[in-house]
């Protein structure tokens, strides 16, 4: 028997079947779900494209968006208002707040003596002031005016601080006088800290009723700190320290 053939009987090897043999190549192997795999592969490979091409025409349209608003010029209201919002106040901008463009006055607000800086919550101090007239010099009222006490926030724009955050009024005592030169506020307390507040400080305001014609005296950097301790009452001793003694 042949050993190329198994049907070949030929046994002195005359036959030609091993030439036969060394002509087949190696054999193709199939597997019956090979038809639906190749064609889910198409399938997901025409999904994945779709997709891309949906998503790169979806940047590019934003990518338009994008350029069409940078290349608008961006109006002068919206940028005041972003630096409105986030910037602090100076003292001139509260006068322009308080007074608007007028600055045309024939009297102004001096203080005598130095208000606490530090002030402290709840802790009563006085604040003495007098009318000066454009010339620097002592001036009286043709006729009584009333005057009071105002604290502003350092925002801009500054607000009026009224009440503290317990809603009881900020400013307490006699904070409204009426005067013709000379301008005493006794017993005056503070009822919120300053750090509540934006830099940690407010504008403390003496001002007329006749804001027209009388400059109001505005002091920056006023700061109120929690109330200090009284040195000259001898501190309690717990009854911890008692009992030990």
């Amino acid at each position: 028997m042949c050993n190329f053939n198994p049907f070949c009987y030929e046994v002195d090897g005359k036959c030609k079947c091993f030439q036969n043999s060394a002509m087949k190549g190696n054999p193709i192997y199939h597997y019956l779900g090979q038809p639906s795999m190749m064609l889910y592969a198409i399938n997901l490979v025409a999904n994945s494209n779709s997709l891309l091409e949906s998503a790169l025409a979806k940047a590019y349209e934003l990518q338009q968006k994008v350029l069409s608003r940078q290349s608008q010029p961006i109006p002068d209201s919206n940028l005041s208002t972003t630096i409105f919002s986030f910037s602090t106040t100076s003292k001139e901008a509260l006068l322009l707040h308080l007074c608007g463009d007028n600055h045309n006055f024939s009297y102004f607000i001096s203080l005598c003596d130095d208000i606490p800086k530090p002030a402290y919550k709840d802790r009563c101090f006085t604040v003495y002031a007098r009318i000066l007239d454009s010339n620097n010099n002592y001036a009286t009222l043709p006729t009584p005016t009333t005057f009071k006490l105002q604290m502003y926030s350092q925002e801009n724009p500054p607000k009026l601080i009224e009440t503290n955050t317990s809603g009881n009024l900020c400013i307490r005592g006699n904070i409204k006088v009426e005067s013709t030169s000379i301008i005493i506020f006794k017993k005056v307390a503070v009822n919120e800290v300053t750090s509540h507040f934006r830099n940690g400080s407010v504008f403390f305001v003496v001002l007329s009723e006749r804001i027209e014609s009388i400059k109001p005296c505005i002091i920056e950097d006023f700061v109120v700190r929690a109330r200090k301790p009284d040195v000259s009452k001898p501190e309690k001793k717990n009854r911890f320290t008692e009992d030990e003694e």
